[in-house]
């Protein structure tokens, strides 16, 4: 990274433990703006955590995380403007749509009107599109068919 540049986000020493658990010892990461990045690992390895902290839903152990030059634990507000977490799986009836599953947690995060569509479907991937037929339909007729058990 060019030393005049300045981190999108970075993990400073990032721990985190639960009780005896050390789930995440010390991460020191970078990622620069515009820069696409993935947590590849196997289950039980962290990443969740990883991005958990990101989003300020696990304050650091020890360490930091700074998102626009902004410490996630002294402005999460300001910080989670910038963000959006949605996990793999969401406890949400079966009966709403992909759509109505969208616009909830757009309007969880205070966005609404016209902004409710773009969030929907607008900036999304060209790989997501493929949803857009399936936007009426409950969730459950477009989900995993699939539980992971354990």
């Amino acid at each position: 990274m060019n030393s005049q540049t300045k981190p999108m986000v970075r993990f400073e020493g990032f721990s985190k433990s639960f009780g005896a658990l050390e789930a995440i010892k010390r991460l020191d990461l970078d990622i620069a703006r515009g820069q696409s990045f993935a947590f590849l690992g196997p289950n039980g390895g962290g990443k969740t955590t990883v991005l958990r902290g990101l989003v300020g839903l696990h304050a650091p152990t020890s360490g930091r995380i700074v998102v626009r030059e902004t410490d996630i634990t002294k402005d999460p507000d300001r910080v989670r403007k910038w963000l959006a977490y949605v996990p793999q799986r969401v406890t949400m009836p079966d009966v709403l749509t992909a759509r109505e599953v969208l616009v909830f947690f757009a309007e969880l995060r205070r966005v609404s009107g016209e902004s409710t569509d773009m969030v929907s479907w607008k900036y999304f991937p060209p790989a997501v599109s493929r949803l857009r037929s399936s936007a009426r339909a409950p969730i459950k007729v477009i989900g995993p068919s699939r539980r992971r058990s354990g």
